[in-house]
């Protein structure tokens, strides 16, 4: 399972025992971090992008976003 997973579902009182359920609990925990990177790709920029440099910042920014909560989390 992966470490940072671990630890959190430890740190919110998930089993002492990772191993037992790990497999389960590590599926769960990459579909929420999928659904938030979703998100983030998802996320309405029109509102706030004005001109094409807007643009190409918040498509950095949400490039930047996404790269790091994949690295946080170790998922592909």
């Amino acid at each position: 399972m992966n470490e940072k997973i671990k630890e959190i579902a430890l740190q919110v009182g998930g089993s002492h025992y990772p191993e037992v359920g790990g497999e389960l609990l590590q599926k769960f925990a990459e579909s929420i971090i999928k659904e938030c990177i979703n998100s983030v790709n998802d996320a309405d920029i029109r509102s706030f992008v004005y001109t094409t440099f807007d643009k190409s910042q918040a498509d950095a920014c949400k490039e930047r976003c996404v790269k790091n909560i994949k690295q946080k989390f170790d998922v592909k």
